[in-house]
């Protein structure tokens, strides 16, 4: 949980082969926690109050990452477009197989539409070249 505390500090930082690996590596974990159920919105009943705060502190963390995210979509490097999308995309994924919230009475699917954010960047010429091929290999 360590490398959650201070994952923000090195998505700012100007060495882009930094911040590329620490999405990548930011990509891994929150992908893992969607899937093992560690960032669901309600916990179970019994849930001890320490089980709370740790799940309700990965889920801030989990939404300034995906926020980081979305800020690097429009970064100059074509580099780091890519990779925020490609993780944009894995998140995508982990979340569609993995709700984070419980699915409404009668529902079998919950499909995470916060992660749709990306059409902004879509007003871009060069930064929507870049996305459509991205999204052809999902």
């Amino acid at each position: 949980m360590e490398a959650l505390h201070h994952f923000h500090v090195v998505l700012q930082s100007d060495d882009s082969s930094v911040v590329k690996a620490s999405i990548k590596a930011l990509d891994k974990i929150f992908c893992h926690l969607t899937t093992n159920g560690s960032l669901v919105e309600e916990g179970p009943v019994l849930e001890k109050d320490a089980d709370k705060k740790v799940r309700e502190w990965s889920r801030e963390r989990y939404q300034e990452f995906q926020d980081h995210l979305f800020k690097l979509i429009e970064a100059e490097q074509i580099s780091l477009q890519e990779q925020a999308l490609v993780s944009l995309m894995h998140l995508l994924q982990a979340e569609g197989q993995h709700p984070l919230q419980k699915l409404p009475e009668g529902k079998e699917h919950l499909f995470p539409l916060d992660l749709l954010e990306v059409p902004f960047a879509l007003r871009n010429e060069n930064i929507r070249k870049h996305i459509i091929i991205i999204l052809w290999k999902f």
